[in-house]
């Protein structure tokens, strides 16, 4: 069998409702302590807004990470593609602690319809910087700071 297409809910990543929880790979990082600087769940805002941390009392996220590491394995995917999948996982959970500021561009002028700048600020000290996250990705930290701080708008 083969999957072809499969849907994610994208806003699940940033909102859960009261009672749930987001995607239990996330919890399963956390048990780990796969990846970047993770930690408990509850430090990392995308996975604590639903204030339900605990799937169930019968449930064991470390033990389930066990089971979704076999099962990754089972279907070919490599060990270094499942140590890019987690990192990718761990700087999204970084990622969710971001807040942005808005700050006057070096240089702007007033009234001249330049957008502001953006400027990174953590929720908490889980990540040390932007810069660890790039490095976790394999990217320039500089590119990186430009993705997560840069407006794109595109019309027409």
């Amino acid at each position: 069998a083969m999957t072809e297409c499969f849907l994610l809910e994208k806003s699940r990543l940033v909102r859960v409702d009261s009672g749930e929880r987001n995607y239990h790979v996330f919890y399963q990082n956390c048990a780990k302590e796969f990846g970047m600087n993770a930690t408990t769940a509850t430090e990392y805002r995308m996975l604590n807004q639903g204030n339900c941390i605990h799937a169930s009392d019968d449930t064991d996220d470390g033990e389930e990470h066990g089971l979704t590491m076999s099962a990754l394995t089972a279907i070919g995917v490599t060990s270094e593609d499942i140590t890019a999948m987690y990192a990718i996982l761990s700087t999204m959970q970084h990622l969710g602690n971001l807040t942005f500021t808005e700050v006057e561009a070096e240089g702007a002028q007033a009234g001249a319809g330049d957008p502001p700048d953006l400027v990174p600020n953590f929720i908490n000290e889980v990540a040390s910087s932007t810069e660890e996250m790039a490095s976790a990705l394999g990217l320039i930290d500089t590119l990186f700071i430009k993705a997560v701080t840069s407006r794109t708008i595109t019309s027409g």
